[in-house]
């Protein structure tokens, strides 16, 4: 697999399973998870910087669904 598309295939993981996390937490229209069993870490080969960019995403997508109401 050519490692764009491997990385992005892992990207998309770290995120599905990440927003729904920041939703809970940004929306609190739910019980808020509190333990840190629950956080997600970035995987250990991203730079620092490549995993703010992709944070960042994820608060982007956070605010659309904020915004949107859902």
């Amino acid at each position: 697999m050519d490692d764009a598309v491997q990385l992005a295939c892992i990207v998309s993981t770290y995120m599905k399973k990440k927003l729904p996390i920041i939703l809970l937490r940004t929306l609190g229209d739910m019980e808020r998870p509190t333990s840190s069993d629950v956080e997600i870490s970035h995987p250990k080969d991203w730079s620092l910087e490549f995993a703010l960019e992709v944070d960042r995403a994820l608060d982007v997508i956070a605010r659309a669904f904020h915004n949107q109401g859902i």
